[in-house]
């Protein structure tokens, strides 16, 4: 007996001709019953939830203490606020531009930048009257006072708690290089300065003159490529923040920025275009999703581990932008003004189906030796109904890495309650030099998991 090694990342390198190893639509989470204590389970669904104005989707935040915890959401160029309890929704002016916005609020005022232009919410939407009618990049708030990063510069200015724009002398410069401010974010009590190039972490100095000053010896060469990258998320219980540098990696800085992603990630990054990202957490693991033109990237912080995430008939996943509303996640969709909660169900919107994939390589070494049996531990007899028919999962493998595959095989995985259902595909040909590559796939009406798979089991 050989056991199918899944590894922990769907890996591509067309660069160096290596094939796809996919974990699609799917993710790794502890289970103390697999073997390698970890177990692939598919993603969340998309659960219908409300429609919010003709869309798309391009912002989506909610703070608690702030407007009661309602939703603020930018559904095209309409603004809307978004009880929190019930889902519904009213109007709150127009935010115009094309590009996605990025929120910060305080108890009783809320920030949003689109397009260089920074609004102000408290119960009228106006634009802030910058300083010299100086574009804003980006915003954050710390102590109830907005941080605004001005574009292409390394200035930032504050506005205290009950202004209405900063004052023209209430601004402070980065200092370590003069590279222009991309992000700035508030990481507990210390203020992130991200620039093109560099990062720099600042700290409240108490003196009303000088409130914020920059802490020795925490600068960084890891610059961000796009603002709408950075999102925050927890790692080991405590708050973090993950981006994409200017050489199109991913960190994860906690303390300081460590590199998260892999050379597969790195390569598709390269050329990818129209990025952003939101972190949520459910089921006790925390995630990060990268989306772009070409696919969503999603890294499991919990058990450190990328997937490639779709929706059914796209190249990424339509859930592109979300927020966390106490433990329960929610998102925006990429091509509509429709928002969803996560869920557990088998379908998007009630109708669409999700393609899991999973794959993994058996090296082989010896000589030719048929393959008499691929076994599947996985979650048979959870059929949703006894009069539903039983979900069938499927097998194809390859010999030359990927190159051409077989003619897939299925098999029923148990009607509901035959949970000692076996999964054993029989007759797969011979296995040689260099090895195989396994592809296991389900399309279904219940939640799927694999716990391990292994070949020629006695």
């Amino acid at each position: 007996m050989v056991q199918i090694s899944f590894g922990m990342n769907d890996w591509q390198s067309e660069d160096r001709h290596i094939a796809r190893i996919k974990s699609r639509n799917m993710y790794a989470a502890e289970n103390p019953f697999a073997p390698e204590g970890v177990s692939r389970y598919s993603r969340p669904s998309l659960d219908n939830y409300v429609s919010v104005g003709t869309g798309p989707i391009k912002g989506m935040w909610r703070q608690d203490g702030s407007f009661g915890g309602d939703w603020f959401v930018v559904s095209g160029n309409e603004l809307y606020l978004v009880d929190d309890v019930d889902g519904d929704f009213t109007l709150l002016g127009s935010i115009p531009g094309t590009g996605f916005c990025e929120f910060a609020g305080n108890e009783d005022k809320v920030v949003i930048v689109r397009d260089l232009i920074a609004y102000a919410y408290d119960g009228t939407l106006s634009v802030i009257a910058m300083p010299d009618d100086q574009p804003v990049q980006t915003v954050d708030q710390i102590d109830g006072s907005f941080l605004l990063g001005i574009a292409d510069t390394y200035r930032f200015y504050w506005m205290l708690p009950g202004e209405s724009a900063p004052d023209p002398l209430s601004f402070a410069s980065a200092e370590r290089l003069p590279d222009p401010i991309v992000a700035i974010r508030v990481l507990s009590d210390e203020i992130w300065l991200i620039g093109s190039n560099s990062v720099e972490v600042w700290q409240q100095t108490g003196d009303i003159d000088a409130p914020y000053t920059r802490i020795a010896g925490r600068s960084y060469t890891d610059g961000c490529i796009d603002r709408d990258t950075v999102a925050s998320s927890s790692y080991n219980s405590f708050p973090c923040l993950i981006w994409v540098t200017n050489n199109k990696e991913v960190v994860l800085a906690q303390g300081q920025p460590n590199k998260i992603s892999n050379d597969s990630v790195e390569e598709v990054l390269k050329t990818a275009t129209n990025l952003r990202a939101w972190a949520f957490r459910r089921q006790r693991s925390d995630f990060y999703v990268l989306t772009f033109d070409q696919g969503t990237f999603v890294f499991n912080i919990s058990t450190p581990s990328w997937n490639r995430w779709d929706s059914f008939g796209y190249n990424n996943f339509r859930g592109h932008l979300g927020l966390m509303d106490r433990s329960t996640a929610y998102a925006g969709d990429s091509q509509s003004g429709n928002l969803y909660q996560l869920g557990q169900n088998a379908e998007d919107f009630g109708t669409d189906p999700i393609i899991s994939q999973l794959g993994g390589f058996v090296p082989w070494t010896a000589k030719q030796q048929p393959c008499y049996s691929v076994n599947i531990r996985t979650n048979v007899g959870w059929t949703p109904s006894y009069t539903s028919p039983e979900q069938v999962i499927e097998v194809k493998w390859s010999d030359d890495y990927g190159l051409t595959w077989s003619e897939p095989l299925q098999l029923p995985m148990g009607a509901k309650g035959k949970y000692d259902t076996d999964i054993s595909f029989r007759s797969l040909g011979l296995i040689k030099r260099p090895g195989r590559l396994f592809e296991i796939s389900y399309t279904g009406l219940q939640n799927f998991r694999i716990d391990y798979a292994t070949i020629n089991e006695v």
